[in-house]
């Protein structure tokens, strides 16, 4: 390509023609007004080379010194020198001695996205750098030369102690932002070696709130170029962080990475709330800092505004003449500082160049979740089809056909898009995305319809949610919603009539509710309202988890707010049950538990002779308080008991009491069959048991009650005295009895012998 303007950059070799002053161009005299040579890409390089190995050995040759007699020959010396003297300190910068742009620099080591602690690795590497400079100019070398240099009157003396005096600035420069670096480093560090999206979230305030001191704080960073260079990075390694979190292959397990990539925008979403919450607060300080630099600039004017030039106080003007050097170049250091910190510094917009990283990635997030969540539905679509859920062999076989294509569609967007989260800068992603979402919505028109078709097979509102559910997450989707409007509102009347007839179910029974006749009045009442609130309280839970949407409108806030309305019927009616429950269980309980554990038949002794008959006094009532305690203290009813009643029956409960109970009652009924059979010919035999029976008896009858302590010693005792010692021996005395009779009955062969025997065993002798 040829051009009258030389090129902005070089790719390759060039050739550049230059022609003299004055005459027109011939044939005869191109040679000599027309100067044109080559150069490579690097320029300086080029031009450094040609002058070494060129003109330096032409000028060096006798040949050339008698050629150009009319020029001295150490004036072109002097010349070719300075040329490359000039060439070398140009290159210096070039390569970035001196000269620093993060940006390129930062993009050319540690490529197009780098972090934070990149950016922290090139200011310790230039810091390393300048300091070897510094080292190599302050050695005995170079003083001498920069000595001898001095001597000779040198201007190349001036052109190194200016060198020095950068290679100084600049390394002070850079060891002021190495000192602010030292309190950012720990945050990025724990940023960086952050795993879980919970850690990340906990460092963004206080990373963002070191930034704005930072900010506040560093001359060089609160320059708005220096500043979104540094907001760039840190975005940067939020995006590496969210992507981190999100993980490699996110296709696999599409119901992970749903999660995963809620998780990921949580954290970027979090970073620019953060930021935008401190970008207030540093408008703030941006605001005083400009009112306070304008002030001091206007108090210490000069020229046309020395007129306005405060006299006195903190804002009085103070000449510099006089001053010494160092006094000097600290004054004008100030003011620097100044005008670097107070200057205008607005935070970057949340749209700002700074943040395009971190905007394209969580856009590319959404993309992606949507991705995940249609590949997700359509994977629950597959299970429909495989198990036959449709509804009819035709509506599956359609089913399985319509997930066949969007298998194809899938495999056709993945040849496409090898890393769905790499952001490349092409369109490559949005081309692959754009059809496969075309393909997707004619598949959801289709599905629309089979479900159409489902509908009119099920004319129950539980029926159209159970459909609803086998097409749970396609039923949901925006396309499929519009082509079911129809039908939605079917499953909102249907749904309506329910609660209506619920309702009106209630008001009527409320009053006097079918009772189980297993189950306690109280418990019965309370398991009703249950029954009831269930009946709608399933169908909304699954209304809300699998078709949300159609609780929106009209049709939707009305069915909301008579479901509302039942539920707290229900539960002031629950509430009430419970209430009155509560009041008088321990009254109650108190009473019941307080009964002694047996009682006796009364009888006059005067006018009836009859043995003492004992029975178990336990109420009927008192198990049906305990066993109300049981079942509205667990679940599902979870009631509070009170605390007094609890107490009662802290080891006190219906089982326990049952069998207590059904101890004493063998107990009883051993000793009412012993005060049956026991003759009184007998009796001396056992007179001692007896007695002490009748002393532990009294005992149960007049001091022992269901709460006392020592009831089961007593049954132990009882039980052992009664059932054991006097019941099983009186059975032994009486059946020798009979054996010795029966012998003696059939020994003696005379009538009036056995006689004899029979009275004498009748009155026990």
């Amino acid at each position: 390509m040829a051009s009258l303007k030389p090129p902005n950059t070089l790719h390759s070799k060039s050739i550049f023609f230059m022609k003299s002053q004055g005459a027109k161009l011939t044939r005869d005299n191109i040679g000599e007004e027309v100067t044109y040579t080559d150069c490579e890409g690097v320029l300086l390089d080029d031009i450094d080379l040609v002058t070494r190995e060129v003109f330096l050995p032409l000028l060096c040759s006798d040949e050339s010194q008698t050629k150009s007699s009319s020029v001295s020959a150490d004036r072109l010396m002097d010349q070719l020198h300075r040329i490359t003297a000039n060439a070398e300190v140009s290159s210096g910068y070039i390569i970035g001695l001196l000269k620093h742009e993060p940006v390129e620099d930062l993009e050319r080591i540690y490529g197009k996205q780098p972090g934070p602690l990149d950016e922290l690795s090139l200011w310790e590497k230039r810091q390393l750098m300048l300091h070897s400079i510094e080292n190599q100019l302050d050695g005995p070398v170079a003083k001498d030369i920069i000595k001898n240099l001095e001597e000779a009157q040198s201007q190349y003396a001036t052109s190194f102690q200016q060198i020095k005096r950068d290679i100084h600035k600049a390394l002070k420069e850079t060891n002021d932002i190495l000192q602010f670096w030292e309190t950012m480093k720990p945050w990025f560090v724990e940023l960086h070696e952050a795993i879980n999206p919970l850690d990340q979230l906990r460092l963004l305030p206080p990373i963002v709130h070191t930034l704005l001191l930072v900010w506040q704080y560093s001359r060089y960073y609160h320059q708005p170029a220096n500043f979104s260079t540094l907001l760039r990075v840190i975005s940067n390694e939020i995006v590496h962080r969210a992507t981190a979190v999100i993980g490699e292959n996110v296709m696999d397990d599409p119901t992970m990475s749903y999660s995963k990539l809620k998780d990921a925008l949580k954290v970027c979403a979090a970073f620019r709330g953060t930021y935008l919450d401190y970008r207030d607060r540093a408008d703030g300080i941006n605001n005083e800092n400009i009112k306070a630099h304008s002030d001091k600039m206007t108090h210490n004017a000069k020229g046309d505004h020395l007129f306005s030039t405060k006299l006195y106080g903190p804002y009085a003007y103070r000449p510099e003449f006089g001053l010494t050097g160092e006094q000097a170049e600290g004054s004008v250091e100030n003011l620097a500082t100044d005008r670097d910190l107070y200057g205008n510094s607005p935070w970057p917009q949340r749209n700002a160049l700074c943040f395009n990283t971190l905007n394209a990635f969580m856009e590319r997030c959404n993309d992606v979740l949507e991705l995940v969540q249609t590949t997700r539905h359509f994977k629950l679509l597959a299970d429909t089809a495989a198990v036959g859920g449709a509804g009819s062999q035709s509506l599956d076989a359609l089913v399985k056909e319509i997930n066949i294509r969007f298998h194809d569609a899938m495999m056709c967007f993945f040849d496409s898009v090898k890393n769905v989260l790499e952001i490349d800068g092409t369109q490559a992603f949005e081309k692959a995305f754009f059809a496969f979402r075309s393909v997707v919505k004619m598949l959801e028109m289709q599905l629309s319809e089979i479900i159409r078709q489902g509908f009119a097979q099920c004319p129950t509102v539980g029926s159209q949610l159970r459909l609803l559910e086998v097409f749970e997450g396609i039923s949901s989707r925006e396309m499929v919603q519009a082509n079911l409007k129809e039908k939605d509102k079917m499953l909102l009347h249907g749904f309506t009539n329910e609660l209506t007839q619920v309702k009106t179910m209630f008001e009527y029974l409320a009053k006097s509710p079918p009772l189980h006749k297993n189950m306690p009045s109280v418990v019965s009442r309370i398991q009703w309202v249950h029954a009831l609130r269930q009946r709608i309280l399933l169908p909304m839970e699954k209304l809300k988890k699998i078709a949300p949407q159609l609780l929106e409108g009209d049709i939707g806030w009305q069915l909301r707010d008579m479901y509302t309305e039942c539920l707290s019927d229900f539960d002031k009616y629950e509430n009430k049950v419970i209430n009155k429950w509560q009041e008088k269980i321990n009254s109650e309980l108190t009473e019941k538990l307080k009964q002694p554990v047996m009682v006796a038949e009364d009888y006059d002794d005067e006018t009836e002779l009859r043995p003492q008959v004992l029975h178990v006094n336990l109420d009927p009532n008192l198990l049906l308080l305990l066993r109300e305690i049981h079942y509205l203290s667990s679940e599902p009813f979870l009631v509070a008991v009170p605390t007094a009643a609890r107490e009662l029956v802290r080891n006190t409960g219906p089982y326990m009491l049952s069998v207590l109970a059904t101890r004493l009652e063998t107990i009883v009924s051993k000793y009412n069959t012993i005060m049956k059979m026991i003759g009184d010919y007998e009796r001396p035999l056992f007179e001692r048991k007896l007695a002490r029976i009748d002393q532990l008896l009294d005992k149960g009858l007049n001091q022992l009650t269901w709460r006392s302590k020592d009831l089961n010693d007593f049954i132990e005792a009882a039980s052992q005295l009664i059932c054991t010692d006097v019941h099983v021996n009186l059975d032994i005395v009486q059946s020798n009895s009979r054996e010795i009779t029966e012998a003696a009955l059939g020994w003696c062969k005379g009538t009036t012998t056995s006689i004899l025997l029979y009275c004498c065993y009748s009155a026990g002798t």
